[in-house]
């Protein structure tokens, strides 16, 4: 009900244990359950819960990102960076990612695996959230702990970058966090890469990378999501920065096969899971790709799936440049195979 008993009784009905609560209907028996209180009391609660045990192995991981953020410091501020990752499982047994969103902190949890106590997994995690706020200098409400929740509205915090203003989704871990700073290189790539071109994108999440299409001066920007959540996330990160574009909610494989449409340039994020993770399915994915592209096209597939693998057909059918090096940045050079990047174009 969103609200705190006044008072608490402990009755019996029969044999039935029970509890009568007393409420009064008054703001100070509110509960707050915005993001920002729920950051607050996850605090406190992991805090408390620590032994002086946990709170000196807890230093090792804030003396590990001291140290990265060292390391980082004069390559954020001479490239005026504001969203950057500073800590990746460096320490295994502590295992999340944790990036610098302006002033917000996202925290995501890798999954434990099964030898590993669910106890130990959630006291290490609580240990992680108690340090964050005192090393980074950063309220408590600013540390977001990416969970699968049920209200997709809430969660959403604007940041700002490269001049531009992204709507990103810091506590939902059912969605993209919509501005992923892995993607930092390939986001300048396609805005120095877009001009005086016709720019789509294939599996719209956020809509940053046709902003920065926009901004890199296409021509036009088309962009077509599976689900209406991720086309009005896309629709609005491109009208807070002055972008116009098309917005289409298809399934991907049914609208390629419809269009009439060309373009220029693509890019194209497979998800992490789906059918076409399998080799003798992609390739006709990435067919049916190419064929969108005008004659000197070029097609910018990117996928973060560890276990995918180009087919043989798709090599000798079109050419191919892996970008995947090129597009690690300062902040992710620890761990540089989160994901995989192409330029797929029609043979001379």
């Amino acid at each position: 009900m969103g609200l705190r008993a006044h008072k608490h009784y402990a009755l019996f009905n029969g044999s039935i244990p029970c509890q009568l609560l007393l409420f009064d209907v008054q703001p100070e028996y509110f509960v707050d359950r915005s993001p920002e209180a729920t950051n607050e009391r996850r605090l406190r609660q992991a805090q408390k819960s620590l032994t002086e045990k946990d709170n000196e192995a807890a230093q090792m991981v804030a003396n590990r990102i001291r140290k990265n953020m060292k390391n980082l410091k004069r390559w954020v501020e001479q490239n005026n960076i504001t969203s950057y990752r500073i800590y990746d499982a460096d320490l295994p047994e502590y295992a999340v990612a944790i990036d610098l969103y302006n002033e917000y902190v996202s925290v995501r949890e890798y999954p434990a695996p099964k030898t590993v106590d669910k106890y130990k997994a959630a006291q290490r995690l609580n240990q992680v959230l108690s340090i964050l706020p005192e090393v980074l200098n950063i309220p408590a409400k600013q540390v977001f702990l990416r969970e699968k929740k049920e209200n997709y509205e809430e969660g959403f915090y604007t940041i700002q970058a490269d001049d531009d203003k992204f709507l990103i989704n810091l506590t939902d871990a059912n969605f993209e966090i919509g501005f992923p700073n892995e993607q930092r290189l390939l986001r300048e790539l396609i805005k120095n890469t877009s001009q005086q071109k016709h720019f789509l994108q294939l599996f719209s999440h956020s809509g940053v990378i046709s902003v920065y299409a926009s901004k890199g001066g296409a021509l036009t920007t088309t962009n077509v999501a599976e689900n209406d959540f991720y086309l009005s996330w896309t629709q609005k990160n491109m009208t807070q920065n002055g972008c116009t574009g098309q917005f289409i909610r298809a399934e991907i494989d049914e609208w390629m096969l419809k269009t009439k449409s060309r373009y220029d340039l693509i890019f194209a994020e497979f998800p992490e899971k789906g059918a076409f993770i399998f080799r003798e399915e992609h390739a006709e994915w990435i067919r049916q790709m190419v064929k969108l592209l005008n004659p000197k096209g070029e097609l910018i597939f990117l996928t973060r799936d560890q276990r995918f693998k180009l087919s043989p057909e798709i090599l000798s059918e079109y050419s191919v440049q892996d970008i995947t090096k090129q597009l690690i940045s300062k902040d992710f050079e620890r761990h540089p195979r989160l994901q995989s990047c192409l330029i797929i174009k029609q043979m001379k």
